[in-house]
């Protein structure tokens, strides 16, 4: 340990490490040029085992001499103020003797003296660097190092990382290859110390350790990147058919998978095990050798896309199978049946049936009553945009000849050629996303997803991961397929509500999303190429609901024509021409309802109270806002434009006045930053104007200099986020800030893009409330449910 005047409490520290249980030590102390009687207090012990260098007070210093003049077989550091456990020395003696391949062994704390609570690390498998890169998890006072790991990799402390040294040091292990693990035991009495390093320079040595995740996280993507794309050299073979298992830590559960691929198919097609770096101490070579699979070994953990990426990449065979390794078949020669799908039509994907498993004390358990067809995806909120949920039905809404909108299920089939031109997973890290990225990108680039419900496999689903899943690397490929992905309006949905969920996940995300940004870039350039479906399909058959739902919908549909009808009474007493809760609201209602039903009165009456509106606009009274004024209601024109029940001729003086009457106001100098009467309802209706402008190709009608100034203003109202930011705020305010970007577009307009319609009515009529957040936004969000139904191809 180094020392510098630690006399209050070196007393307790020195007896603890003289009373360890394991005894065959030297206790080498180098003291950091002390001015109290701490070197005296050493010098007081008249114990053989104490060696004592003293120096000049150079902290970076004094650990490197401490170091360099270690002699044991392993080095256990310790601090001057903390306390070691009686037993620590044995068990991490041991532990390291019985795992020669661990080169740094931490171990768990139990923290006192400012409070009281136990600091338990991940324990039992290697610590790897994305896990560094979320924080620290190697606490410096328990680390036991193999003194030859230390040496053969030139290991030393930096001052670029004073104050964050010992972070410094790890990350520098973990990326020249050394591995390091924490006991799953408490080691260490850890003490509170007002005088200790992370609290005299807590926020300098925070700098220096955002300083170090930057570098050390470009150098992991450069590394990650290398040992994704090395060769892997499989012999050629005849078969055209290769099946890619990538696993970690399965265990047993890769031989049984194996097991049932050679019942079913015999050695009628290769295997590929891609052997994630799994720490767990099974026999997967010779695994892979019974059962006739080659075996590729990275040797670090690049994640589970890139594992499955590799593994595709390496097959020598036209066509693929992707399994995990805890898989299950059912019938003989099923590799015939996705051979000649493929050999049909290999422009596409196909996902197989899936069987839901579970495993519980060495035992299966079939839960055949639980039935899926695939998938589908949601981009109206939830935890993130997209959200994926299995498909219960057995033909997907708007598809026909078993085509889903996404795969999901861990068994999907496709050709090598046309993975290679989606560019499968690249660009992913690590773990989540894989099924809705590489469908996304089918549907964009024309070939979609298909079922195969010939051909079910059973899939085990766990209760938990046998690895570490971090919040922020699920989140980075999230925004990472928006930004490659997604146009820009849905993009800043994405961004909006992954900030607002989890901000400290976001923020790291980012960071990510900085490391990775030159390899985005070039494949958000590529993505740009595909001319197969449009947004506004890929959105479309996306639109599904639940068989419960449906039977939920169609039991409050019975009172939809009632309802409607109650709204022609009540708009006639509406003293207001807003949108939220006035006329233009019931505007929207009666059109839609008029195609929906056909009933021509509903029509008449959506023309007259457009009139009203119509008129109303020219006077210049309505107010300067979005929830009850003109931009509110420009907005409602443009959705009534993009939906076909207006011209362009109906409503081009009323957009042209909107127009007018936004450039009247100085996005800088609205103090009022609200969607509904301030700078986000301004921003609200600019976006849709300029967005559905782009998508008609038509000039813009605002001049760049008040664009600038939009965006501009977006990226100030943003910096000020208020306390409880709505999710529609900040995507609004996002999206303007992207304004002067080339590749800005939006989609068509949404109802749910501006508010939360109610999902239910009160029974007394007496309580219901006027426009799109009272009863006109109940009926359309059910006319809307009815149509998703009721919509086929």
């Amino acid at each position: 340990m180094v020392t510098y005047n630690a006399s209050p409490f070196l007393r307790e520290c020195l007896d603890s490490i003289l009373s360890q249980t394991f005894s065959d030590y030297e206790l080498l102390i180098v003291d950091d040029g002390s001015t109290d009687d701490t070197v005296d207090i050493i010098r007081s012990y008249p114990d053989r085992r104490i060696r004592l260098i003293r120096h000049r007070h150079d902290y970076i210093a004094s650990l490197n001499l401490l170091y360099n003049n270690a002699l044991g077989k392993y080095i256990a550091r310790m601090d001057a103020d903390d306390i070691m456990v009686s037993d620590r020395l044995q068990a991490q003696y041991e532990y390291m003797e019985a795992h020669p391949e661990t080169d740094i062994l931490g171990g768990h704390m139990h923290c006192f003296n400012a409070g009281e609570y136990d600091c338990i690390l991940p324990a039992g498998t290697d610590i790897t660097m994305p896990q560094m890169l979320e924080q620290c998890y190697v606490a410096n006072p328990t680390s036991f190092i193999r003194r030859s790991s230390w040496v053969s990799h030139h290991l030393s402390y930096r001052s670029e990382g004073i104050y964050a040294e010992d972070y410094n040091l790890w990350l520098d292990a973990l990326l020249g290859g050394l591995r390091i693990r924490n006991l799953d035991k408490i080691v260490v009495h850890y003490r509170f110390n007002p005088e200790q390093i992370s609290c005299k320079y807590k926020e300098i040595q925070a700098a220096h350790a955002m300083a170090l995740k930057d570098k050390y996280g470009r150098l992991w993507a450069e590394k990650e990147q290398a040992v994704a794309l090395e060769e892997v050299e499989i012999p050629l073979s005849n078969l055209p058919l290769t099946v890619v298992i990538p696993f970690y830590n399965e265990r047993e559960e890769v031989g049984n998978t194996l097991e049932s691929i050679r019942q079913t198919v015999g050695d009628e097609v290769e295997v590929i095990l891609v052997d994630d770096c799994s720490d767990d101490g099974w026999d997967y070579v010779a695994c892979a050798r019974q059962y006739g699979a080659h075996y590729i070994r990275n040797s670090i953990r690049i994640g589970a896309a890139a594992a499955k990426e590799k593994g595709i990449r390496s097959a020598r065979s036209p066509y693929f199978l992707l399994l995990d390794a805890h898989m299950r078949f059912y019938i003989s020669g099923w590799h015939r049946i996705l051979l000649r799908l493929l050999q049909e039509n290999d422009h596409r994907l196909l996902c197989c049936q899936t069987r839901v498993l579970q495993k519980g004390e060495g035992r299966i358990k079939d839960t055949t009553d639980i039935r899926t067809f695939g998938a589908y995806l949601s981009f109206h909120g939830g935890e993130t945009i997209p959200s994926v949920s299995w498909l219960c039905r057995e033909k997907a809404l708007h598809l026909t000849d078993n085509r889903i909108p996404c795969i999901l299920g861990a068994g999907y089939a496709g050709s090598k050629t046309y993975w290679d031109k989606l560019k499968g997973f690249q660009g992913l890290v690590h773990y989540g996303c894989e099924e809705l990225y590489v469908s996304l990108k089918a549907w964009l680039e024309g070939g979609g997803c298909r079922l195969v419900p010939e051909v079910e496999i059973g899939h085990i689903y766990k209760d938990r991961f046998s690895y570490t899943v971090y919040p922020s690397q699920i989140l980075y490929n999230y925004l990472f397929v928006a930004e490659v992905l997604f146009p820009t309006s849905l993009k800043c949905k994405t961004f909006a509500l992954a900030w607002l969920r989890n901000g400290d996940a976001y923020g790291k995300a980012l960071k990510w999303m900085e490391w990775y940004k030159a390899r985005n870039e070039g494949l958000k350039s590529f993505f740009r190429t595909f001319q197969g479906h449009d947004w506004p399909f890929v959105m479309g058959i996306n639109r599904q609901v639940s068989r419960e739902m449906e039977k939920e919908i169609d039991r409050k549909s019975t009172s939809l024509a009632h309802i409607v009808s109650a709204c022609l009474t009540r708009c006639r007493q509406v003293s207001t021409y807003g949108l939220m809760d006035g006329l233009t609201g019931y505007v929207l209602l009666f059109w839609t309802y008029f195609r929906y039903s056909g009933e021509t009165r509903y029509e008449d009456e959506a023309t007259e109270c457009f009139n009203r509106v119509c008129e109303e606009i020219p006077k210049g009274e309505l107010p300067l806002t979005f929830r009850n004024g003109i931009f509110g209601i420009g907005w409602a024109f443009i959705y009534l434009w993009e939906q076909g029940y207006v011209t362009y001729e109906e409503v081009e003086e009323e957009l042209a006045e909107a127009d007018r009457r936004a450039l009247s106001l100085s996005p800088l100098r609205l103090t009022d930053l609200s969607l509904e009467t301030g700078l986000g309802g301004l921003l609200l209706y600019l976006t849709a104007r300029i967005g559905h402008q782009k998508r008609m190709h038509v000039p813009v009608t605002f001049p760049e200099t008040y664009i600038h100034e939009t965006v501009e203003a977006a990226k100030a109202a943003l910096a000020v986020r208020p306390e409880k930011p709505d999710a529609r705020w900040v995507s609004v305010l996002m999206l303007a800030a992207l304004l002067e970007q080339d590749d800005w577009a939006t989609l068509p307009l949404l109802v749910s893009d501006i508010t939360d319609v109610p999902d239910f009515l009160p029974k007394d009529e007496a309580f219901w409330t006027d426009g799109l957040s009272g009863v006109a936004g109940y009926a359309l969000n059910l006319i809307h449910f009815k149509n998703i139904c009721h919509e086929v191809e």
